[in-house]
């Protein structure tokens, strides 16, 4: 039985390996192929395995497993593990479900991956978001400056761009909060994020990392409903002026828009 086989009994055969776009894959996969020596005689079909799992709003929204298929012996005495890491469930990038990486080790210790195993950067973009909106609540021009990229910055009227998005942006954000009798959360106000990841991955190692952060019904104390997306590197090795926001956009309820700074490409 080959390696091949292998993966396919693990897993049932009802996942398809998820090729992601890498420029090396078909290498990748030949130089696993290669460390792996002999046709497969048995192994230990009492597999281990892990899961997590994010739910919002009673919608799983992420489900991340991984299998570890241990003492592979091969008709030429060698014994191998290999681990399997894959997503069930993407919904922020459907892309990515399917199997992201599979490390084949050697009972010498050697190690071979094919494959990446893409993070997943929404708590980045979140905990951006959070920043982003409050600075618009709060009027924190300089808060909100520190987060753009310094080519952004750059822009000969970026300041003034700036001033006219706090003064589109009417109220302070509620956050979820209702008024009453006591400030309650009742789960029906609250802004919603959504984050998109884009990786450039090379030797195995990333070089970019851009997110596409969308928020959208966020409520402000004046009545209003708005929309606020925005552009990110969180990596570019060949050019540090690109890390940061390269651009905001807000979004009035009635589809007026307000941008500040370019997108950068």
């Amino acid at each position: 039985m080959k390696i091949q086989k292998v993966i396919c009994v693990i897993l049932s055969c009802s996942m398809v390996v998820l090729l992601q776009g890498l420029t090396d894959i078909d290498e990748q996969i030949q130089a696993g192929f290669d460390l792996f020596k002999g046709k497969v005689v048995s192994f230990n079909k009492d597999l281990l395995g892990s899961e997590e799992k994010s739910i919002e709003h009673g919608k799983t929204t992420l489900l991340e497993r991984y299998w570890f298929v241990k003492d592979i012996l091969t008709d030429t005495d060698e014994v191998y593990e290999i681990d399997i890491n894959a997503y069930i469930i993407y919904e922020n990038d459907k892309n990515r479900e399917g199997i992201s990486q599979i490390t084949v080790t050697g009972s010498d210790g050697t190690e071979y991956k094919i494959g990446y195993k893409w993070p997943s950067y929404y708590r980045e973009g979140s905990d951006m978001s959070y920043k982003v909106i409050n600075a618009f609540s709060e009027n924190d021009i300089d808060g909100l400056k520190s987060m753009f990229c310094a080519k952004t910055l750059e822009i000969a009227d970026i300041d003034e761009q700036i001033q006219k998005g706090f003064d589109f942006f009417e109220g302070k954000a509620t956050m979820g909060k209702v008024e009453g009798e006591n400030i309650v959360y009742d789960g029906n106000h609250d802004y919603d994020t959504s984050v998109s990841e884009n990786e450039i991955v090379k030797n195995n190692e990333p070089t970019q990392t851009s997110i596409t952060v969308l928020n959208e019904n966020i409520e402000t104390d004046a009545g209003k409903v708005y929309k606020i997306e925005f552009y990110a590197y969180l990596l570019h090795a060949e050019n540090e002026t690109y890390k940061g926001i390269s651009q905001i956009v807000i979004i009035s309820d009635d589809g007026t828009k307000q941008v500040i700074g370019e997108k950068t490409n």
